[in-house]
């Protein structure tokens, strides 16, 4: 794709603060949370509220058993920071290994850049909710594939946008049917801020 962008002269979008709804130019950081960095330096002892005792946890440990016979015990340190509080972003040790993970199997063209980040969610659902939200203003044009997964509908149409169907062939959305649809799109009416793909 970014290929695609290069060699067709396009150039690649850098702000993305038009996209987001009005909702997320709204927010703001937790003040308490934007301190949660500091947390994470050697030695730092925080005294703020919310931060329980590890001796206090009830679990101890423990024992994940797997289809293959293995079993990963989790005690210790990394059970108190499985109960623990956590940055925003999740577990350090998890999201850098994401990362590394993305930059290794994925390659994307902004690796090499320091500032961008991994989300971790608590699955599909979930991570579509938060985008949605973060991209979606009541009547936005949204589109989606047709059909499309059910549970993705049932969490855009809360949020007041307008749906239009895309038809889907054997390979999934159809680009022929896009193209067509966006050719002839009205003049007067704002055009579509997302697409959405399930296949």
């Amino acid at each position: 794709m970014q290929r695609a962008l290069a060699s067709s002269g396009a150039s690649r979008i850098t702000d993305y603060e038009p996209f987001l709804s009005v909702t997320s130019k709204r927010r703001q950081p937790s003040p308490i949370r934007s301190l949660q960095p500091l947390l994470e330096l050697p030695g730092m002892i925080s005294l703020g509220g919310g931060m329980p005792n590890t001796s206090f946890f009830p679990i101890k440990g423990v024992d994940v058993h797997l289809t293959d016979g293995t079993t990963l015990p989790i005690q210790g340190a990394d059970m108190n920071a499985a109960l623990q509080y956590s940055s925003s972003y999740g577990v350090t040790e998890f999201v850098e290994w994401l990362k590394d993970y993305q930059t290794r199997e994925h390659h994307p063209p902004y690796a090499s850049r320091k500032d961008w980040h991994v989300c971790v969610t608590n699955g599909s659902s979930d991570a579509n909710a938060k985008a949605f939200e973060m991209l979606i203003d009541p009547d936005d044009y949204v589109l989606v594939e047709n059909p499309t997964y059910s549970g993705s509908l049932a969490g855009l149409r809360p949020l007041g946008c307008r749906l239009v169907g895309v038809e889907t062939d054997h390979s999934g959305l159809s680009p022929t049917h896009l193209r067509s649809l966006l050719d002839s799109w009205p003049v007067d009416r704002p055009k579509p801020k997302v697409r959405l793909c399930c296949t």
